[in-house]
């Protein structure tokens, strides 16, 4: 029993953060970003006009810790160019305040209260990003370690 119920487990973990498509349900480049209605744990970053990654995660979720590095990498090679980094858990921030501060995590990160913007974009695995250029438009999406520079580059323009 003790192993039928590890094994439960294990699959509902995997089902949940290991999807490693990274892909929502159903593809949204080209549409518009919702609105981002989160609850940063800084000040709330100016995004009109500009560009931006978006990464939903979980301090559960084994893959999104380890893409943290990856993540920060970006955040510190086109911050300058005017991508804006924004991290958005589900968690409450007090739950992540400790957590953002122990793996040094260096973009923007808060809280989409409810998975409101994660429902929206139909998001079936974490972690999981969408890129968006200056228009509001997603460019492209799925698993931040999936996302090329030349992306990057053509969503800056």
């Amino acid at each position: 029993m003790k192993k039928l119920l590890s094994l439960i487990a294990f699959l509902s973990f995997a089902i949940l953060c290991l999807d490693s498509s990274g892909r929502s349900a159903e593809s949204n480049v080209g549409k518009k970003l919702p609105a981002l209605k989160a609850d940063f744990l800084k000040s709330k970053p100016e995004t009109a006009g500009k560009p931006l990654m978006v990464e939903f995660w979980a301090t559960w979720c084994g893959p999104c810790v380890a893409s943290i590095p990856h993540v920060n990498e970006i955040h510190k090679k086109y911050e300058s160019k005017g991508l804006i980094v924004i991290g958005l858990t589900q968690e409450s921030n007090s739950e992540i305040k400790a957590f953002v501060k122990a793996k040094k995590m260096e973009y923007n990160v808060g809280t989409d209260k409810g998975g409101k913007l994660n429902k929206e974009l139909g998001v079936a695995g974490i972690p999981h990003a969408v890129l968006v250029d200056k228009t509001g438009t997603i460019v492209w999406e799925g698993h931040p370690a999936g996302l090329k520079d030349e992306d990057i580059e053509k969503a800056l323009k």
